[in-house]
């Protein structure tokens, strides 16, 4: 997709390889969304939401986004701890070695810098990372994945306006993927607008139509909107259906069940709660019994 001057080839093999290896966005599989809905509740709500506090998912981009070249070039290994052993050093100035070569290119160097803000990011460097993200973007706005990280670390700063602000510029770009609309789901929810989680939700479902934890989340914000408890009750056994293991729609389905006066159920998947691990069951179960 994008052209490369002879001088700085080597470079960009390099900065490639360290991507693939680290798994990051462009050339990991998508691992699905994890946990992801905070406070926010609407009064008269049943369901607290067993998975508030938790973040978004780290979305990929679309399967062959990455246009760089892979290679297993020695000795990258070495130059990342070599790189990271001089941060912890604190010492600002330090690049990542791979980067080091000048480029005019703007596309060569919005890969260097992703490059270096993915191995920030993962080794805990957040400022850091941030700041090679936003230079990222200013040289690519085409580069979803910078966006995607971007938003993962607004959100979990609490700063959740300039996160959907991120997201939304990745799916301008990406509108096909629907781990950025269950993100932005999460991030209304956060925010105490569950309508608009729904609706993110919904476009989820839309692209992936048997992911548990969208399901699981869309009832959540059904009981935070106070819907019909049918909607609320019907996502969270579909989330069961594609996902039994799934500890907090066996425990938020019982909540469901205990306040329609449902004991029998509320008690069997309280019990298969406590079972896959969740903290809060137990109590519940024995509060029944």
């Amino acid at each position: 997709m994008i052209a490369y001057t002879p001088f700085a080839s080597t470079m960009v093999l390099r900065c490639c390889s360290l991507v693939c290896m680290l798994h990051l966005v462009g050339c990991a599989v998508d691992p699905g969304p994890v946990d992801g809905v905070d406070a926010g509740q609407a009064p008269g709500s049943i369901v607290a939401g067993s998975a508030a506090g938790d973040k978004p998912a780290e979305a990929t981009v679309a399967e062959g986004h990455s246009e760089h070249p892979v290679d297993n070039e020695s000795g990258v290994e070495d130059e990342n701890a070599r790189f990271l052993t001089a941060l912890a050093a604190d010492e600002p100035a330090i690049r990542l070695p791979a980067c080091e070569t000048e480029t005019d290119s703007a596309s060569v160097q919005a890969h260097c810098m992703f490059t270096s803000a993915s191995l920030l990011y993962e080794n805990g460097f957040t400022d850091r990372a941030k700041h090679e993200l936003l230079q990222t973007v200013a040289l690519d706005p085409t580069r979803v994945e910078a966006f995607v990280m971007l938003g993962d670390i607004y959100s979990a700063e609490e700063e959740l306006e300039q996160a959907m602000g991120m997201y939304r510029s990745a799916i301008r770009l990406d509108n096909g993927n629907a781990l950025l609309y269950h993100n932005l789901g999460v991030l209304f929810d956060r925010l105490g607008q569950p309508q608009q989680a729904i609706d993110s939700y919904l476009q989820a479902l839309m692209l992936r139509p048997n992911d548990p934890r969208t399901h699981y989340h869309l009832g959540l914000a059904y009981s935070r909107s106070q819907s019909a408890l049918e909607l609320v009750i019907d996502h969270f056994k579909t989330a069961l259906e594609l996902d039994p293991g799934l500890a907090d729609a066996h425990y938020d389905l019982a909540r469901v069940y205990e306040y329609r006066r449902e004991t029998r159920l509320a008690i069997e998947h309280y019990r298969r709660a406590e079972e896959l691990g969740h903290g809060a069951a137990g109590a519940e179960l024995a509060r029944l019994r």
